[in-house]
């Protein structure tokens, strides 16, 4: 095979690589034209070969009318290879995210005759930053106003991990200590201690997966003493594999951000009953009438805002999973009116499928009564009916915006 035959051969392999490429590969010469296009960036921009070929490469810009070649288009005719992200607009006028790879064309004796790009649809991979970015707030909003510090050891490699909520529960800053399981017993209780290292013990010999739950008392530099205990891992324990125990965690977290907000929203003054309600519930429905919410124009306190939107987010769970909401006809009823010092509020399924009790309460049922016991007192009820789930509590005047504390 003669030496013109070989190269013919190379450059054919070469474009149908190109041609075939799921990426946009196109090229343009040393005045930034563009040269060649392929099927791809047809898809990624809508431009045709004939339509982009000849084109400047401005033709792409955000801003065409303002857009010129800069430093990076230089520094690859110089010779050097680039990366960088950024976004593009397509012939409809929208943008698109894109990676961008460029890279030099020399000639038989070596000169930059043009540069090739290669431009990658990142828009997904943008978006699941983002989310993991709002997924951070969510949870560090929810960590401040629950004031839960989620926390992580490693008991076969000691590597420990503190969130910045925990710092502030133990009371160092974050730039005063490295974390250690040392620096957190130095921060138990004297009388605790003891039960710490016991509980470490045990750790050290359980099987893969095992939970444990404890209670502790932390003593702060102040020296007053605060109870903490091992929710997370309750949560793990009472879930059937991790991805549920992921998704009732990260539905909790949500539920507490969806609250956060509406309490943002009103600069923390309160925030409405009814706003609060749909704000939790909606995630679950597609049909607002399936909702039917009654009562006065009140408004909750923030910390007893907080409280019922994660009862009603778990009450919307369990109903969406085995409830009225799991079947297209069900519906949920609420209703709210004053009573001489509180404000009397029920929840009822209909029309569902006729619910059973199960063998052993999951976490989210004991999360509704522990938290409504520790809100309302003995006045929270929750009781799963053959006809659905109904829950009612009293409400203290004292939780809402306008009446004395």
């Amino acid at each position: 095979m003669t030496e013109s035959s070989q190269t013919e051969q190379t450059n054919a392999l070469l474009a149908a690589v190109v041609a075939s490429s799921m990426d946009a590969v196109f090229s343009i010469d040393t005045s930034a034209r563009i040269q060649t296009w392929n099927s791809a960036a047809e898809q990624l921009y809508g431009y045709t070969a004939a339509e982009a070929i000849g084109q400047p490469l401005g033709l792409l810009a955000p801003d065409p009318t303002n857009y010129a070649p800069g430093t990076r288009f230089q520094r690859v005719l110089q010779g050097e290879q680039i990366y960088f992200e950024t976004s593009r607009r397509r012939k409809d006028g929208s943008l698109v995210e894109v990676g961008i790879s460029s890279g030099p064309i020399r000639d038989s004796s070596g000169h930059v005759v043009g540069v090739s790009v290669v431009h990658r649809d990142i828009s997904e991979r943008k978006r699941s930053e983002r989310d993991l970015r709002q997924m951070h707030q969510w949870l560090e909003m929810a960590q401040e106003a629950g004031d839960v510090a989620p926390w992580a050891y490693d008991p076969k490699t000691g590597e420990v991990r503190w969130t910045k909520q925990l710092y502030r529960q133990l009371g160092y800053g974050s730039d005063e200590i490295t974390p250690s399981l040392s620096a957190f017993r130095e921060r138990v209780h004297p009388d605790d201690q003891m039960r710490l290292d016991d509980i470490r013990e045990k750790e050290r010999k359980a099987e893969s997966g095992t939970q444990f739950k404890f209670e502790l008392r932390l003593v702060r530099p102040n020296e007053n003493s605060c109870w903490i205990q091992a929710m997370s891992s309750q949560t793990a324990r009472y879930s059937g594999s991790f991805s549920d125990f992921e998704d009732r965690f990260l539905g909790r977290i949500r539920a507490l951000s969806q609250s956060h907000g509406l309490l943002v929203s009103q600069n923390w003054t309160g925030a409405p009953l009814l706003d609060l309600i749909f704000a939790q519930l909606m995630p679950f429905v597609e049909d607002e009438a399936r909702i039917q919410a009654t009562g006065p124009s009140i408004s909750l306190r923030a910390q007893a805002a907080q409280s019922l939107g994660i009862i009603l987010h778990e009450l919307a769970t369990n109903a969406s999973k085995y409830g009225a909401l799991s079947v297209p006809a069900g519906k949920i009823t609420i209703r709210w009116d004053f009573a001489p010092k509180s404000v009397n509020f029920s929840w009822r399924e209909r029309d569902g499928p006729t619910v059973k009790s199960p063998a052993h309460p999951g976490f989210g049922r004991i999360l509704i009564e522990r938290m409504a016991g520790d809100m309302f007192g003995g006045t929270a009820k929750l009781e799963l009916l053959p006809t659905g789930a109904h829950w009612s509590a009293s409400i203290p005047r004292s939780f809402l915006v306008g009446s004395a504390a």
